[in-house]
């Protein structure tokens, strides 16, 4: 499957609920704060689509603000680095949130978001130069490829959904401990079934239909988003390799501790390990 496919499949029912549910709000609202709105959107889509107003959007989703001067000479040895493979400042900009894990996250047409944790990893030793290079080529090797030059725009349209995720991620914790609440789930294609031909029953086939889409949804969503998330791994690890640093991103990824993502992780150090240098083996006895 072609990467638009697959990013177009990730992203397509946040856009189209978001989509859904301003159709619905927007009407009920006053003439005056309902156009406010929607020519407010227009306006800061089209300035997201040509890039303009993109620190402005990591500022809002990411927190991600400029590096300070002392931040800036923590990773001065890591951007040149970074710059040696071509994928640096000014080409680049850099930028940092506030976040304990050592990591970079591509956003939009030239923004890499660092976390506070890697420039404490590196201020501690407990990451070095060319580990924090990997991390940030990682990133910037998913900015100049275009792979997530229209995050910013995607991410203000998705609003809505980003919002309802993060809900059903509260109550889902809140109720992992809650008897049935797992079984329930795992047959939610058992109780959507029974909900639309209750509905189909009555005559009401627009709600059969939604709900059918959003059984579909359920199981499909996840699959469309890994895949996606993968496509984005492996074009980053590609990038890492190309710039030589697939031996520092390898001893940071056998550092760190095994996530739930087992196989993911396995494929990234084969992969990393495959795109290191070999030793001669010498003479076989």
């Amino acid at each position: 499957m072609r990467r638009p496919l697959r990013k177009v499949l990730a992203v397509s029912p946040g856009v189209l609920f978001s989509v859904a549910v301003a159709s619905v709000v927007l009407p009920a609202l006053p003439d005056v704060v309902a156009a406010a709105l929607f020519y407010g959107g227009v306006v800061v889509g089209s300035l997201s689509i040509t890039g303009a107003g993109e620190r402005a959007t990591a500022a809002l989703v990411l927190r991600a603000h400029s590096l300070a001067p002392e931040q800036q000479e923590t990773l001065a040895s890591t951007l040149t680095l970074v710059c040696r493979a071509g994928l640096g400042p000014p080409l680049v900009e850099v930028r940092i949130r506030r976040s304990a894990g050592p990591a970079a996250c591509a956003f939009g047409r030239r923004t890499v978001v660092v976390t506070s944790g890697l420039i404490d990893a590196l201020e501690d030793g407990d990451m070095t130069a060319d580990e924090a290079a990997a991390v940030i080529v990682h990133a910037s090797t998913l900015v100049r490829t275009g792979l997530v030059r229209f995050d910013p725009l995607l991410t203000l349209s998705s609003a809505p959904w980003l919002i309802l995720g993060a809900l059903v991620q509260r109550v889902a914790a809140a109720a992992r401990h809650v008897p049935g609440a797992r079984r329930a789930w795992q047959l939610r294609a058992l109780l959507v079934a029974v909900a639309i031909y209750q509905a189909a029953a009555v005559g009401h086939l627009l709600v059969a239909g939604a709900l059918a889409a959003l059984g579909f949804v359920s199981y499909a969503m996840p699959v469309w988003t890994s895949r996606w998330r993968t496509t984005l791994l492996v074009a980053g690890d590609d990038g890492v390799a190309s710039a030589g640093l697939a031996g520092p991103m390898l001893a940071l990824l056998r550092r760190c501790p095994p996530s739930h993502e087992t196989r993911t992780r396995r494929r990234r150090l084969r992969r990393h390990d495959s795109s290191g240098p070999r030793r001669p083996l010498g003479l076989v006895a």
